[in-house]
């Protein structure tokens, strides 16, 4: 708990200095700083080039939501999320549809580029899926 303390601590304390210091692009400094404010996600565990949520039980869309937590601002291309996300191509197909749909936007579509949590999004992950980001 101390270490956590202290880790927290740090990244406060190098998200400030950056932002009081940065001269430059001020985008690229918001960028970093919440790159630096990212979460870890215990539950994901990468093996080489492999990423997997270690928890069987998420359903397709809590698991999309982990993966694209964990992924950040970068996010993830459908292509990355069929070879993370362990549910059969059906199911993610229709998640990312649900996730994506002006009812829930929990996800955006970045042209056609990744996938990304919208602050809705990440709002759920941190109020409705804190708990799941552990390895049970």
């Amino acid at each position: 708990m101390d270490s956590k303390l202290v880790l927290e601590g740090v990244r406060w304390l190098f998200a400030e200095t950056l932002r009081i210091w940065w001269i430059s692009d001020r985008e690229k400094v918001a960028k970093a700083i919440r790159e630096l404010l990212h979460f870890d996600v215990p539950a994901v565990g990468k093996f080489e080039n492999i990423l997997m949520v270690q928890r069987t039980d998420l359903c397709t869309s809590d698991e999309i939501l982990v993966m694209l937590h964990y992924a950040g601002e970068n996010g993830f291309s459908r292509k990355e999320i069929g070879q993370y996300v362990m549910h059969p191509a059906p199911r993610l197909t229709e998640a990312l549809k649900d996730l994506t749909s002006p009812q829930c936007r929990q996800v955006v579509k970045l042209g056609s580029g990744p996938f990304r949590l919208t602050d809705i999004g990440s709002k759920y992950v941190r109020e409705k899926l804190a708990d799941k980001l552990f390895i049970a």
